[in-house]
């Protein structure tokens, strides 16, 4: 097996279309040409022992320094076919990391306590300095490789805290101990988490509590589409995180979960034409007075094995809307519910078909909500 030390210096400049191909050791462009202007003599190839990596697994022997280098330059960083075993890899604005495809290429992570990649823009405490911007995944199979328990954001695979227009698209997720994608606003302003793109992946077979998209504290604007969860207790998890859409997706054995309990900018999510198949269905707690609401839940089919198909808990203005439901709550197929000083209020609720049940269990001391063409107790047909 050769292992070979690659020294790209800093001195390099990239466009978008370059890329690095770690298999062969040296500046490519995206067609396999080398890079017009850059000297073969700059790049050097050696076997010198330090930073050696060892170019079959992608695994670190000595020090890691070299690939981050690599990542550093930024531009078109492609994985070829076969398995890599990264973590604590930095990446920068303006990167997209590709692969070969779905199981073709497999990118391991062993760490419980760093995640694969951290795309996370620099912060100083609770305010951000500076938002990465334009990160994307694209072709990759991500997996965890331990079964123990993670330590804060450890074990995740993107780690995505305060950033601006990313995305993981074809990618799959599997096995994972820590949150697959994790995306957090740290700043204090609220405005450095926005954007953040999951198109055509699957999230397969979490541990323990991980969750497989995970938008935490003011991450807005995110989109989760056309995507599979199964086995993934919580499949998109929202916490404080609002004006988020996800549509089109397929949850086996998975949840929509929404809470919002600490007033910051939340609520306001579209959870669209999706199928939620042997799961717990969709729930939103709105439990501070100062959250947004408003949340659109339409043109869904969920099949709820243990509960309620869709709960709402101290909400306020949704509209659940041309839903298809089974539930197994053996009292109604939707639940509202008021808890303490968190009313469920001004929610509009029309047009959906409750198979074998009463449409709604209705627990909630709120007023003014519009309750009007639904379909109860249909037959299984």
């Amino acid at each position: 097996m050769s292992i070979i030390n690659v020294n790209i210096p800093s001195s390099i400049q990239k466009n978008a279309t370059d890329a690095v191909d770690f298999t062969a050791g040296q500046l490519l462009s995206s067609d396999g040409a080398k890079v017009v202007g850059v000297n073969p003599a700059d790049l050097e190839v050696s076997t010198a022992t330090q930073g050696q990596i060892d170019l079959k697994t992608f695994k670190i022997v000595t020090d890691y320094a070299t690939i981050q280098d690599a990542f550093n330059i930024g531009g078109l960083l492609r994985f070829p076919a076969g398995s890599y075993d990264l973590s604590g890899i930095i990446v920068k604005s303006n990167t997209k990391v590709i692969g070969d495809g779905k199981g073709i290429t497999v990118l391991t992570l062993d760490s419980l306590t760093l995640p694969m990649f951290d795309c996370s823009g620099t912060y100083s405490g609770s305010t951000a300095l500076v938002a990465n911007e334009h990160i994307e995944f694209e072709n990759i199979t991500f997996k965890h490789v331990n079964n123990a328990t993670v330590t804060g954001d450890g074990g995740c695979f993107i780690k995505a805290w305060n950033i601006r227009n990313c995305s993981a698209k074809s990618c799959e997720f599997l096995e994972f101990s820590g949150n697959a994608i994790y995306t957090k606003d740290t700043d204090t302003n609220q405005t450095n988490s926005e954007g953040f793109f999951i198109d055509n992946c699957e999230f397969k077979d979490s541990k323990s509590t991980a969750k497989g998209v995970y938008f935490f504290s003011e991450s807005e604007y995110c989109t989760v589409n056309n995507s599979r969860f199964n086995n993934v207790a919580d499949g998109v998890y929202l916490s404080d995180a609002g004006n988020n859409t996800i549509i089109g997706c397929v949850f086996l054995a998975s949840r929509i979960y929404s809470a919002n309990t600490s007033g910051l900018n939340s609520g306001k999510i579209s959870i669209i034409g999706n199928k939620i198949n042997h799961g717990s269905g969709i729930e939103i707690r709105n439990l501070n007075s100062a959250c947004q609401y408003g949340s659109s839940i339409i043109s869904n089919q969920i099949l709820a094995t243990s509960t309620h198909c869709i709960r709402i808990t101290g909400g306020r203005g949704n509209i659940i809307q041309g839903n298809l439901l089974w539930a197994n709550s053996g009292v109604g197929a939707i639940r509202l519910w008021s808890t303490g000083a968190y009313t469920t209020d001004y929610n509009n609720i029309t047009g959906n078909t409750s198979i074998l049940l009463p449409l709604l269990e209705n627990l909630s001391s709120g007023t003014n909500n519009v309750i009007a063409n639904n379909i109860e107790n249909a037959p299984n047909t």
